[in-house]
């Protein structure tokens, strides 16, 4: 009975951590959730999922080093856990997928990324809010190296998840609508600058007025209208007809 209680109380101080962490009151929720990694036992994956959530808040607050120290520790938990947690060993995956993307080693973030995609289809099927998320991380990491291309499809996927889940007017669909018209906007204008660039020659230098006309020509061209425009008007208009704008759930419980 007193071990049950003392569950229920550790329970209780980390779901106040997910709370805080909600509200970005980031050195509260890590404060709970130090706490609660000292009453729980050192093999217990609860102790690997409280490892999780303390590396976002790491995360959150740009402190990548320490954020992968905690992942590390929570994949060592997970990967000797009997019975294994398949869905906690995704969202350690994906945990270090995140900060690998930003800490720039985006070949280690897509390996992550697509080993947490894997057992989430296994376990979940097409449909779940963590393969969203995956996909659309997966996108930025795409964007991050300008492959343009292969982030839209990344975005694609994200959005006909969420959409098939959510529907069409929620949070997480209109962020991804914002994300695909950044990349939309950014992939063709580095179309434009390389063919501004193969126009005035390869061997003569381009001035910095004649740059900013180049750029101030592609935000305001057509082509640019007829595409990122578009998706910045719909997802303005998901946003304005959403009251809440939850995170993206991916938050640990214990268990």
């Amino acid at each position: 009975m007193k071990n049950e209680r003392g569950r229920l109380t550790t329970r209780a101080v980390f779901e106040l951590g997910n709370a805080h962490f909600e509200e970005g009151r980031y050195d509260n929720a890590l404060r709970l959730w130090k706490h609660v990694s000292q009453c729980v036992d050192h093999s217990h994956p609860s102790l690997a999922a409280t490892y999780l959530s303390i590396g976002e808040v790491y995360v959150e607050q740009a402190k990548y080093n320490d954020a992968f120290i905690m992942c590390d520790r929570a994949m060592k938990i997970i990967i000797t856990v009997h019975p294994p947690r398949p869905a906690l060993l995704a969202s350690a995956y994906n945990s270090l997928g995140t900060v690998h993307n930003h800490q720039e080693r985006y070949t280690e973030a897509l390996a992550m990324y697509i080993s947490s995609i894997k057992i989430n289809i296994k376990l979940h099927g097409a449909n779940h809010p963590e393969l969203a998320c995956t996909y659309s991380n997966i996108g930025i990491v795409y964007y991050k190296q300008c492959k343009y291309t292969q982030a839209l499809r990344m975005y694609d996927k994200a959005l006909v998840v969420d959409e098939r889940i959510y529907g069409t007017h929620h949070p997480n669909v209109a962020k991804t609508y914002l994300k695909y018209a950044e990349t939309v906007a950014a992939n063709f204008l580095l179309k434009a600058v390389f063919a501004a660039l193969a126009w005035f020659g390869k061997d003569k230098e381009i001035s910095k007025p004649h740059l900013r006309f180049i750029t101030r020509h592609c935000l305001f061209s057509r082509a640019f209208m007829a595409k990122g425009t578009l998706w910045l008007q719909m997802s303005s208009t998901r946003l304005q007809q959403t009251t809440a704008c939850n995170r993206t759930q991916k938050r640990h419980l214990l268990h």
